[in-house]
């Protein structure tokens, strides 16, 4: 009899493990596949830009407008998405989200005033918000904190895959027909796409009927910290987890000025090498495309490092690619000419270094909350970072370039880059790993 047992419970192990094992691969390839698609009917918009501003004949400020302004509803409507998605099911969560992109940026496509473009893309940040929340909750209950860092890395390439394909196949789009097929060709890609992923997508691991990633992984401390989560309310969780923390608040004050960095690079790299540069459009898209790719590679290092290198100190990871981000820009603004091969290499450096603390801040800050608030805190990190930051990167950097010069902006990311390696740097003693 007890050698039947042990049989049987060794077959069942066996069997979970296989069943973790598929649908963990299962679910990374959706989630990856499903963000990258939030990416065509997003990063379309930068490589939109300079046809749009010489077409409709507004200013640099006024299309930044629309940016800040998206920027803004997104930053909020991140965290409502994330307190949702805390008690939401993913796969429908995320298909409905892409499935509003989709269809917002077909009606971008459609428009002929700024108003109405503000309008539909406001709505399109709203589906948007829905995204990264889907990937959060996905990833922290399937995954424990040992592996949450390399794990979120690798779904985090769906950012560069996205916006590397959209860079170029929008400057093709806009080329070869006009900046609204830029807009209309993705959109119609991504409702397809939207089904595709409500098929492929899963909820958590009970629903299943898998034991939770606790269970699964023998934290038994944390299996019974989770029980006694299940009766808060989430708003005292969040009074409870989130806003006494003040690692999480260096995270979200750093993840303004990643935001910032990036966004200022991604929204205006296109229109900077159009006009100080003086290259055709395809070249610009494959300039962007550099940093994109690059992005992909700097954030799975961020996160391998973190979690085996420096053992869960997600702040020395950060602070060390933000001072290199910092002297990359610093290198680009000064360096003379036009050097394909040299601006080729600055854009893969810049891009490498700033998707790393990209990536950190979405890691500690659902490590930072409980599980039950998880997403809500990767979107709480979001009002700083995709809303205030990405803002600051629309209408200040456009405004900023119309009165003082493509010179004043480099100089702003410069130094807005040593700000946030500061503020990792308080977070410098703090590991993730302790808790979730």
């Amino acid at each position: 009899m007890l050698i039947t047992q042990s049989t049987a419970s060794t077959g069942l192990e066996t069997q979970t493990h296989q069943s973790y094992a598929y649908w963990r691969m299962r679910l990374m390839c959706a989630l990856i596949v499903g963000y990258a698609a939030m990416y065509l009917v997003r990063s379309n918009f930068a490589i939109a830009m300079p046809q749009m501003l010489k077409e409709l004949g507004y200013e640099k400020w006024q299309i930044g407008s629309v940016i800040t302004t998206g920027s803004l509803v997104y930053g909020v409507s991140k965290f409502i998405s994330g307190v949702m998605a805390d008690r939401s099911n993913t796969r429908y969560f995320m298909s409905i989200g892409l499935l509003g992109a989709a269809l917002a940026n077909i009606a971008i496509g459609l428009s002929d005033t700024l108003w109405t473009i503000g309008v539909f893309c406001v709505i399109n940040q709203c589906f948007q918000s829905m995204g990264w929340p889907s990937c959060t909750r996905t990833l922290t209950r399937w995954y424990g904190p040992s592996d949450l860092g390399t794990k979120w890395a690798i779904c985090n390439i769906s950012h560069q895959v996205g916006a590397s394909i959209i860079m170029v196949a929008g400057a093709w789009l806009v080329t070869h027909y006009s900046w609204r097929h830029a807009f209309i060709v993705p959109g119609i890609v991504c409702v397809f796409l939207a089904f595709f992923i409500f098929e492929r997508l899963r909820d958590t691991p009970e629903s299943l009927g898998l034991p939770s990633i606790e269970e699964y992984e023998g934290l038994a401390r944390r299996v019974q910290s989770n029980q006694e989560e299940e009766n808060l309310s989430f708003f005292n969780i969040f009074l409870k987890y989130l806003l006494p923390n003040r690692h999480l608040w260096n995270v979200c004050f750093a993840n303004f000025f990643v935001y910032v960095v990036r966004y200022g690079i991604i929204y205006w790299a296109p229109t900077y090498f159009r006009e100080a540069k003086g290259v055709s459009l395809l070249q610009a898209g494959w300039y962007t495309t550099a940093f994109e790719f690059a992005g992909l590679l700097g954030g799975v290092a961020a996160g391998w490092l973190s979690d085996r290198v420096f053992a869960g100190y997600r702040g020395r990871v950060g602070f060390l690619f933000m001072m290199c981000v910092s002297v990359g820009i610093l290198l680009f603004w000064l360096a003379p000419g036009t050097t394909p091969w040299l601006s080729t290499l600055l854009m893969i450096a810049m891009g490498f270094f700033i998707y790393g603390p990209q990536v950190l801040v979405g890691v500690a800050a659902a490590e930072f909350g409980s599980k039950k608030a998880a997403c809500a805190a990767a979107g709480f990190t979001g009002v700083f970072g995709a809303g205030l930051g990405a803002a600051v990167a629309g209408v200040g950097i456009g405004a900023l370039v119309d009165n003082f010069g493509w010179d004043a902006m480099l100089f702003m990311l410069v130094v807005f880059g040593f700000i946030g390696a500061g503020l990792f740097m308080m977070n410098w003693n703090v590991s993730c790993q302790v808790k979730r």
